[in-house]
């Protein structure tokens, strides 16, 4: 016989049980909730989600530059942002206009290692929210993760 005829009080209680779970709220960590990003678990997202085209920590590929190249690349765009914005909108003013909020914000933060992270969110978010000509395709990331890789890629920030 089937596991529900042996116990018959569970045909009983399995109702009740499946009600609590479909209006009770779920687990504390909402989707809303985003813990503080961990560089050990940005890693080894990196080393799963950019490895395709970035070399990483001795592995990956080379359709990208190096993910430290292109780290230091960023620390340029970054260093130098002002001009960046001043050049997308004589460029492409209609670019500059669809990610006009995202762009003040990074601006309006004055100090370098905290832009550097904005930027990065920005970045991972929609690659081309500054630069519509990259070649870098959107990366599908949960706000989560691309807290976790933010948190590694600001560790890897070269000083200079």
């Amino acid at each position: 016989m089937g596991g529900f005829m042996r116990h018959p009080a569970l045909l009983l209680i399995a109702p009740a049980l499946l009600l609590a779970l479909a209006i009770l709220p779920g687990p504390s960590c909402s989707a809303d909730t985003i813990e503080p990003g961990d560089p050990v678990r940005g890693l080894t997202l990196a080393k799963s989600r950019c490895t395709f085209c970035h070399y990483v920590e001795g592995r990956g590929g080379m359709i990208a530059p190096p993910m430290d190249k292109a780290l230091s690349t960023a620390n340029l765009v970054v260093r130098d942002y002002e001009n960046r914005v001043r050049d997308l909108k004589q460029k492409d003013p209609a670019a500059y206009a669809k990610a006009q909020a995202v762009i003040d914000a990074v601006l309006a933060e004055k100090d370098h290692a905290k832009r550097y992270e904005r930027w990065l969110d920005a970045y991972l978010t929609d690659t081309k929210f500054d630069n519509p000509m990259t070649k870098m395709g959107n990366v599908i990331l949960s706000d989560q993760e691309r807290a976790h890789i933010i948190a590694w890629l600001a560790i890897k920030r070269p000083t200079q």
